[in-house]
């Protein structure tokens, strides 16, 4: 029994030879233009110039090759550039807030703000900020001694 394969192959067997001249056309006017649009250079030009010609073609198709990240990574320095040279204080201002205030005050001062903030975002209160001690890892001894969670209620009947 013949495959689909096959049967179109066998169907369309005459139309193989009109496709192979077509093909051979094509590559002809193809080899043609590509000729007529680069001319053979003289053989003391491409002497001179093959080294450095190859290494530029080199480093072209590098650069072609990660064009888009390097734009991005250009513009992301800018903008950090960008960012470095804004400054809302003075010079004046910065220099007087260094020399008044020594400097383990400065770093206790950041480290209480740092807390403060870090109980409004988690919507503590200051006295909440401490942790609680850590549950202890094994229960009580024996089952009476145990606290139980259901408090036992005596009914009188």
């Amino acid at each position: 029994m013949k495959t689909p394969r096959e049967i179109l192959l066998a169907r369309h067997r005459h139309v193989e030879p009109k496709l192979d001249a077509l093909r051979r056309k094509a590559l002809t006017t193809l080899a043609q233009s590509r000729s007529a649009l680069s001319p053979a250079p003289t053989k003391s030009a491409a002497a001179g110039s093959s080294g450095w010609s190859a290494v530029s073609q080199f480093i072209f198709a590098l650069l072609g090759q990660v064009r888009w990240h390097v734009a991005a990574m250009s513009a992301l320095w800018l903008v950090a550039a960008w960012f470095g040279t804004l400054n809302n204080d003075s010079p004046a201002v910065a220099s007087e807030a260094k020399t008044s205030v020594p400097l383990q005050e400065q770093i206790i001062a950041s480290l209480r703000e740092n807390r403060r903030q870090v109980s409004e975002l988690l919507n503590t209160s200051p006295a909440e900020a401490k942790p609680s001690p850590p549950p202890a890892a094994l229960p009580g001894g024996r089952r009476s001694e145990r606290r139980s969670a259901w408090p036992v209620v005596a009914t009188l009947v």
